[in-house]
């Protein structure tokens, strides 16, 4: 039996050693509640949720968005977000 490769890329994008901090994800906007709402309402409303989470780039038909807190979030949108993890 070989002893794996230590330089080798784990295909897990979870994979890793140590702690991380914040998270960055990807999600498709599929929720209808979330379509028509701002990026900055979204953002409110997770701060008064006690989460910290901002939205860190908008994707729509393949394009990326500039955006700002008064961008609409539309139906197949994928947001990327980023969150500090919980302690």
């Amino acid at each position: 039996m070989l002893a794996a490769d230590p330089e080798a890329v784990d295909p897990d994008p979870d994979a890793g050693e140590g702690y991380y901090r914040h998270v960055l994800r990807a999600y498709a906007v599929d929720v209808p509640r979330f379509a028509g709402r701002t990026v900055g309402s979204f953002e409110a409303e997770q701060k008064a949720a006690g989460r910290r989470l901002y939205i860190t780039r908008l994707r729509r038909a393949g394009e990326i968005l500039e955006h700002d807190p008064d961008t609409r979030i539309e139906l197949g949108d994928t947001r990327s977000q980023l969150r500090a993890r919980s302690a």
